[in-house]
């Protein structure tokens, strides 16, 4: 593909006189997007990012930015923006972002002079982390499925750069800024993805060794060990988000996995679910500072309910045709076992657990829709609008709390008229389209086309 690029006809050999490192084009840069674009998206980030990651925070960006950060981070905050077509120009930033990072940091070719300093690893682990959190939030596919990929990276990342640790104050902020992100987007793959936890957190266990007492990456590390949230410095969810490894252990199976219907499901999880239950709970109970945040409790609640119900078969079964072959539980196997799941006890907790979590986001948005209002006459009156900020994970859960609320409807409940069964739809989908992330409104689609 090289030499079809180099030469304008055939070469008779392979070409000697071209750098050993090459794209297939020229690498991406800044100037190719207009600076209030730019602009734009970098504010929405701002806006909604560092209130569920504190690693971006404002203040943690004292040094002088690459330009694939810079462009993944406008890639993220794209996703917020309403404008038609702004999806399209944070793809392309994404894409441009991500081959950026890989150049720099799979070539290992220095982008800051005489080489990466601590400051620049810390930035391109930064970068990796939001090339995830993109694949999570944009609704694509590819760049969903790229999250796997991504992995990899970060984990080496983060290794590097915890091999440059040097005992300080900052620097030991900064490792429990970074334990508290990778946490999150580690627990994300678990409530998200419906995927095993690749823990790569567990790159800084030779920094957190060594951690003087009294600081706060000790005082993290002593919540999360503890489960308890009390301190009020501790980040809430990050000692939630610990728990998720535990909770793929105990996660709810499927119960005709092994062809026995009258299996018990205790007997055929690898954990125990009443563990991971007690901890949510212990986070709850302890939790003195007032009431958890809505985004919060949406983790806790998503949980408890991927211990209590497989949302992975709910969502094959919801998006079946209706009528068809694979919603008749005397012929499919599929259909049997949610039927034989609104039968158990499993349900009622699910339900519980969904019920509540829509409740407290659609209280959330109406406390937001509420601000906005306030916001318009602040603007009149030319006083400063305090910002407002969606969590990336809250629409999965509204998603996955609308299919356990109407799969329960629809097989426990067959009394019900059509517009009473489709309540739970309609009512996720309000909640989904009031939000402004652009997965929100591709799951508000996705709820929409289940009848």
């Amino acid at each position: 593909m090289r030499n079809w690029f180099d030469g304008s006809s055939r070469p008779s050999s392979p070409s000697r006189n071209r750098a050993r490192k090459m794209w297939y084009s020229a690498l991406p840069n800044l100037t190719n997007y207009k600076q209030e674009v730019k602009e734009v998206f970098l504010r929405l980030f701002q806006r909604h990012i560092p209130a569920t990651f504190t690693i971006f925070e404002r203040s943690n960006c004292q040094h002088k930015r690459p330009a694939s950060y810079i462009l993944i981070m406008a890639a993220v905050g794209g996703l917020f923006c309403s404008v038609p077509g702004s999806a399209e120009v944070a793809r392309s930033m994404y894409n441009d972002a991500r081959r950026l990072s890989l150049a720099t940091y799979n070539t290992r070719r220095p982008e800051y002079g005489a080489g990466p300093t601590a400051e620049d690893k810390f930035v391109i682990v930064k970068t990796f982390l939001l090339t995830g959190l993109y694949g999570l939030c944009s609704g694509d596919k590819r760049s969903y499925e790229f999250v796997e990929a991504c992995y990899a990276d970060l984990t080496g990342a983060v290794l590097e750069y915890a091999e440059m640790f040097q005992n300080s104050e900052l620097a030991d902020d900064r490792i429990a800024q970074l334990l508290e992100a990778l946490l999150i987007l580690d627990s994300y793959r678990v409530i998200i993805m419906i995927r095993p936890p690749l823990s790569p957190w567990c790159a800084l266990e030779s920094v957190t060794e060594c951690s003087g007492l009294g600081t706060k990456l000790t005082k993290l590390l002593s919540r999360i060990n503890m489960g308890n949230d009390s301190d009020e410095e501790a980040p809430s969810l990050a000692v939630l988000a610990a728990i998720a490894p535990h909770v793929w252990s105990a996660m709810y199976p499927r119960q005709n996995a092994y062809a026995g219907d009258n299996v018990l499901v205790e007997a055929i999880t690898v954990g125990q679910s009443n563990f991971a239950e007690i901890a949510c709970e212990r986070w709850l109970s302890t939790h003195v500072s007032g009431e958890p945040e809505a985004s919060h409790l949406a983790v806790y609640h998503m949980m408890n309910i991927l211990l209590h119900a497989n949302v992975i078969l709910l969502q094959s079964f919801a998006h079946s045709p209706p009528g068809s072959l694979a919603r008749d539980p005397q012929r499919s196997i599929m259909a049997r076992e949610v039927l034989r799941w609104t039968e158990d006890r499993h349900h009622s907790i699910a339900h519980w657990h969904a019920e509540q979590l829509m409740s407290v986001i659609e209280t959330a948005v109406a406390h937001r829709m509420t601000d906005q209002h306030h916001n318009s006459a602040r603007f009149a009156r030319n006083q400063p609008i305090p910002d407002t900020q969606e969590s990336p994970h809250v629409p999965y859960a509204v998603y996955f709390a609308a299919l356990v609320l109407w799969c329960g409807g629809v097989m426990h409940e067959p009394s019900l008229t059509t517009s009473e069964l489709r309540a739970p739809i309609v009512r996720g989908e309000r909640v989904l389209l009031l939000h402004k992330i652009h997965v929100a409104q591709l799951l508000a689609r996705a709820l929409g086309g289940i009848t």
